[in-house]
């Protein structure tokens, strides 16, 4: 294991690290800071790729609602009913 000295660490964010991570010391605390850390940036980047996914599908989702607005719209048209249903005024 390495040694690592920091020097003039503020003295208000080492107690609040010890504080949140419920470390006795401050440098156990900020050992478990940058562990999480890590944790963290993983667990973000697997975030932003679902969110990526998750966009996409709903993409499609509304494309396809957007065309079975249109089909309706077409149907209602077509069999020349005036009566227009208000949900196919929706805009996706």
């Amino acid at each position: 294991m390495a040694t690592v000295l920091i020097r003039d660490f503020d003295d208000a964010l080492l107690e609040t690290l010890k504080e949140v991570t419920g470390q006795k010391t401050g440098s156990k605390a900020v050992e478990y800071a940058c562990e999480r850390f890590l944790t963290l940036v993983d667990d973000s980047r697997q975030y932003r790729e679902m969110i990526g996914d998750l966009e996409e599908r709903n993409q499609v989702l509304r494309d396809r609602m957007e065309s079975a607005r249109a089909a309706c719209s077409q149907v209602v048209e077509i069999t020349g009913q005036g009566d227009f249903p208000r949900w196919l005024n929706y805009s996706v």
